[in-house]
């Protein structure tokens, strides 16, 4: 006599599909021993995700059954699952001869493989139902199978200070004879190194992405197209964007009084800079009492108030984290008088 169980939907290829309690069925007429081989029926995960996707080669997609106890491989010989398309289209009996499992938590499984062909794989498909002998039981298990999405991240032009920075790449799918074809209207995140989001982008008819950033340092970045419903996320390798500091030439007095303070004056850029003013002794660089961050908008000014008549030499060091020319200076020669 037939029986019904609820059926239970699945995710695309996250892992091989499994069959364990939860899953609508009909048993055959001859009692199934749900311990054993055919039950219980549901969908589970085996060890890791199956994250495979369609490329230029036909994609194996592994299908398993849990199996009820311990030990019973060498029993559940002759398994098979039959797969088709949603539509009914390419009715396959996939034979479950091999043996897998996981041991956390334990569990116990015959598998085997759909072969989803390069022209016609991708799409919706079914598992139907498995079969052990004479025995079966009829499922209605969802599954689907999708192209893979090839991303690429170009190496960015280094830049000095306020200049952006461009990034670009594209974004290409798979198509059913195999080749790479442009993805448009794709969402493209462009992210730190350490996982924060830099900024979005779309690609275009030609599947080329494109945004431009303010970079204030040297920024290891990546590209991530992310993943929607039963797309999974797809990720460039990583490019670092070099970034150079710039600094103006110094505004100053060539001459200078004793006890009375000279100023000089410029703009550097990008972000927040640390300015320091330096003093010549004739054998070293020596502070010269005057440092502070540039302001908001670039610009800073330095003070030195001279002791003593002469010549001297004088410099503004610029430095900030992560710039490719950091520290960087430039150097003017005061006369004072008294």
């Amino acid at each position: 006599m037939r029986s019904s169980l609820t059926t239970t939907s699945i995710r695309v290829l996250l892992t091989t599909v499994l069959l364990t309690a939860g899953v609508a069925t009909q048993a055959s007429a001859e009692p199934v021993p749900d311990e054993w081989c055919l039950g219980p029926p549901g969908i589970h995960q085996s060890g890791w995700p199956f994250e495979g996707t369609l490329s230029n080669v036909p994609l194996q997609v592994p299908i398993s059954v849990t199996l009820g106890m311990d030990n019973v491989a060498t029993v559940c010989v002759g398994m098979t699952a039959v797969v088709q398309k949603a539509d009914g289209s390419q009715r396959t009996v996939v034979p479950l001869d091999l043996d897998g499992g996981s041991t956390y938590p334990p569990s116990w499984t015959k598998y085997g493989h759909l072969t989803a062909t390069v022209a016609n794989g991708a799409g919706d498909w079914v598992i139907k139902k498995i079969t052990w002998g004479s025995k079966f039981r009829d499922v209605n298990v969802p599954f689907k199978v999708t192209r893979t999405t090839t991303l690429t991240l170009e190496q960015p032009a280094r830049t000095s200070g306020t200049a952006r920075t461009t990034i670009t790449g594209m974004v290409r799918q798979y198509t059913s004879t195999g080749v790479q074809a442009p993805s448009a209207n794709r969402t493209v995140d462009i992210m730190h190194q350490v996982g924060s989001r830099i900024t979005t982008a779309k690609s275009d008819s030609s599947g080329r992405y494109r945004a431009t950033v303010a970079f204030t340092q040297t920024t290891t970045l990546r590209a991530i197209v992310p993943g929607a419903g039963d797309q999974y996320p797809v990720y460039s390798g990583f490019v670092t964007a070099h970034k150079l500091l710039a600094m103006s030439y110094l505004s100053a007095a060539s001459t200078g009084q004793v006890n009375k303070l000279w100023k000089v004056s410029g703009t550097a850029f990008p972000g927040k800079l640390w300015t320091a003013l330096e003093i010549w002794t004739g054998t070293a660089w020596v502070p010269a009492g005057s440092a502070s961050y540039t302001l908001a908008n670039g610009s800073y000014s330095r003070y030195w108030k001279p002791s003593r008549t002469g010549t001297f030499r004088l410099r503004v060091v610029v430095s900030g984290p992560r710039l490719d020319n950091s520290p960087w200076n430039r150097e003017v020669t005061v006369t004072v008088k008294a």
